[in-house]
């Protein structure tokens, strides 16, 4: 998967990793050792320039010194920001040199991956490919990707002596123009890179992430710093400006305390409407007038997008002074929004009390934008809830959370909000909802489920025994074409009648097809027809009403059950006795009354939300069912919320409603089962799906998905993780898009 990491990261990245020294220096090229001829000079000027690379004294750049491998991955780590101790397993680095916790925190990483006999050459000069590894790695680790240069080579005349572990980190540097080969179109792979190298291979990168001019200008005059003044800003609003404006630009930046000689102004215009604003350039001076103060944080936006678009600071065509633009609340998340979250180890397999790191990403078109904030709220089973709020201009946000206390789930929320914490309106459906999950195997039913529960359940059978479904009424299908017939039938059961759907494909041999039913979430509304070639498929209304009929109807079918499922009632009361009931009867219907297209064995059972939990009902009360496709489901683990487990949006826990658990209904199902889930599904909470999951005596399989809610699979950068069987799950992490990185 391509990844991005944002323009202030790689400001970071260029600052540490190829700053080997901070030495102040003005403007130009005055080392000695580096001629105006020279195949770097122009990239060693623009380095000291920009002060990414300076030299090794006033005068000298040295640009023929080699770097070692520890101190490469020695920058690498601060620029990321890495500060946790780390121990190597290589041989050759002690516990206790100034490159250890770097090594180490590459090596877990999977930047460096050391030699064959254990040990990892710190003191090794870095040669080009190894440079090139470790550099397309980091880019993967931290989700950098830059698009190809059109300079770059279109191959290396000495392209055979890279060594194949290599050769497509190579590639990848070539393609991004970062390493181009020497004047002779040569890779030299095995060559040791020197600073002229370094220097050269830092300002393709700056300019590939920037895309700016080597001089920025303010209305055609170039400039070589900037002061900000604005006068209703708040110190860290002028603050965050301020770093917009230097990092975008590539140069110094400072706060003025006087307009006067400010070279960018922001300034207050009431007659604005709101979310517009209007961007003046006069005499080298860009003015930005906004409607509000409260629009703050939205100067450092259009600064950001005037930066992006136009590559300096001329103001483009059309924010001339008579013009207004609508401005949404980030104007750089106009596009596919998406959060991607991953975990620092697959999130099915945590043991309890064990810490969790997240690195959550906000995309557009699969490329990282920043947002004002990220809001990011965390429950764990047996702990606390916990909230905070990050600065969102990085577009990432990385935090290590305490893990459960209990087997149980940990599940974390983050939203892009402005300022003041409000969820930005532009980009409100996008969010990360995920979680993981600490020992998995041993999640289970939280309160035990009814000694008689058997007992009750095969006397509400015996009861629909003793009324055998029967047509009280067939209606129009209202729908025909020459694949399938289709039925609308009233049946009838022990209690109120059954109104299915029914289709079977055409022109089929006796005996030929299995039976597939489908079940619904949790609605008011008519069934749908559902067709399979191979199949007879049944679709049941969730309640005792009509299919097929007018929106009307169905407003009465609210106004007259709403909050079904949630009421306390006894038992035998309870609403959704009936739903299972009617469920039950409708395969026991198909079975007979289409007894001679079916095949005798395969009946199938699906649904999801309030759907996995009729699936789980049927499949654990009828013997016919010989495979259950439960997803998202309802009513699991109904006693978690009496032992501080998650449990979502489900009704209280009462002795009624015990008969009635999916996690009871699963330990009595023993035909093969596929089950779904959502590590972020607030509404059927992941520890009581596992809980289902677990209680299963048959064959089983389970998917569950990262960043998905209720009925959402995530976004094209998501991720499924498979468990078969009982065996602790080892997680393995299975795309649900990989689409890369979109335009």
């Amino acid at each position: 998967m391509k990844k991005i990491i944002t323009c202030a990261a790689v400001a970071a990245l260029l600052a540490v990793l190829f700053a080997l020294f901070v030495l102040a220096a003005p403007s130009g090229n005055p080392y000695v050792d580096v001629s105006p001829d020279a195949w770097y000079a122009d990239e060693v000027a623009f380095v000291r320039e920009h002060s990414i690379m300076l030299g090794t004294s006033d005068t000298r750049f040295s640009p023929e010194d080699r770097l070692t491998r520890a101190m490469y991955v020695t920058l690498i780590y601060r620029l990321h920001g890495a500060s946790d101790k780390f121990d190597p397993a290589f041989t050759d680095v002690p516990s206790d040199t100034w490159y250890t916790d770097p090594v180490g925190w590459a090596q877990k990483a999977g930047i460096v991956m050391g030699y064959e006999d254990g040990t990892f050459g710190p003191d090794r000069e870095i040669t080009r490919q190894e440079l090139a590894a470790m550099t397309d790695r980091y880019l993967k680790y931290a989700w950098v990707t830059l698009s190809d240069d059109v300079e770059a080579p279109a191959s290396f005349a000495d392209s055979e002596k890279i060594d194949s572990w290599a050769a497509d980190s190579f590639e990848e540097m070539r393609r991004i123009g970062l390493l181009r080969g020497d004047p002779q179109g040569r890779a030299n792979p095995g060559a040791t890179a020197t600073r002229a190298e370094t220097a050269t291979m830092a300002a393709r990168l700056k300019r590939a992430i920037y895309g700016y001019s080597p001089a920025p200008s303010i209305g055609g005059k170039e400039v070589k710093s900037l002061s900000f003044y604005c006068d209703f800003m708040t110190d860290e609003e002028r603050a965050e400006n301020v770093r917009v404006l230097g990092g975008k630009a590539g140069v110094p930046a400072t706060v003025s305390t006087s307009p006067d000689g400010a070279a960018v102004r922001v300034a207050e215009d009431t007659s604005l409407p709101r979310l517009a604003y209007r961007l003046t350039e006069d005499d080298g001076v860009l003015t930005l007038s906004i409607p509000t103060a409260l629009a703050a944080d939205r100067a450092s936006v259009i600064f950001d997008g005037v930066l992006s678009e136009k590559k300096a600071f001329t103001a483009p065509a059309g924010y001339e002074e008579n013009g207004s633009f609508t401005l949404p609340d980030v104007e750089y998340v106009k596009g596919d929004v998406e959060f991607f979250g991953e975990t620092d180890k697959p999130p099915l397999t945590y043991r309890v009390g064990e810490e969790v790191t997240f690195r959550i990403s906000l995309l557009r078109n699969g490329r990282l934008v920043r947002a004002p904030k990220l809001l990011w709220d965390y429950s764990v089973d047996g702990g606390r809830r916990r909230v905070g709020t990050v600065d969102g201009s990085t577009g990432q946000l990385i935090i290590t959370l305490p893990g459960g206390t209990v087997p149980g789930c940990g599940m974390l929320t983050v939203n892009a909000v402005n300022t003041i914490g409000v969820e930005l309106s532009t980009i409100s459906e996008a969010r990360f909802t995920g979680g993981v999950v600490f020992n998995f195997e041993e999640i289970s039913i939280a309160v035990p489920e009814p000694d008689d529960f058997d007992e009750f359940w095969a006397g509400q059978l015996a009861r629909l025994d003793a009324a055998p479904p029967e047509i009280l009424e067939e209606f129009p299908a209202g729908r025909e074409d020459d694949d399938f017939d289709y039925y609308s039938f009233k049946i009838s059961t022990c209690d109120d009648p059954a109104y299915i759907l029914v289709t079977v494909p055409k022109n089929r041999e006796p005996g030929s097809l299995g039976i597939y039913a489908q079940y619904y979430g949790y609605g008011y509304g008519t069934a749908n027809y559902v067709t399979r070639d191979n199949c007879i498929c049944v679709s049941v209304n969730s309640h005792s009403k009509e299919n097929l009929r007018e929106g009307a109807y169905y407003d009465q079918v609210r106004a007259e059950l709403t909050g079904f499922g949630f009421e306390d009632v006894p038992r035998e009361d309870y609403y959704l006795l009936g739903m299972i009931l009617r469920d039950v009867q409708a395969i026991r219907f198909v079975t007979t009354y289409f007894g001679d297209l079916w095949n005798g064995v395969d009946v199938t059972v699906s649904g999801g939300s309030m759907g996995g939990f009729q699936t789980c009902a049927v499949a654990a009360l009828c013997p016919l069912v010989t495979r259950a496709e439960p997803s998202i489901t309802w009513m699991c683990d109904l006693g978690g919320q009496i032992t501080k487990r998650s449990y979502g949006w489900i009704p209280d826990y009462t002795e009624a409603h015990a008969y009635f658990d999916s996690v009871s209904f699963a330990a009595r199902i023993t035909c093969p089962t596929s089950l779904y889930a959502a590590l972020g599904d607030w509404t059927c909470v992941p520890s009581g799906v596992i809980a289902s999951y677990n209680a299963l005596r048959g064959e089983k399989t389970a998917t569950f998905a990262q960043n998905a809610d209720h009925g959402d699979r995530g976004g094209p950068h998501s991720y499924t993780y498979v468990v078969n069987g009982d065996e602790v799950p080892t997680g393995t992490r299975v795309p649900i898009v990989d689409t890369g990185v979109a335009p």
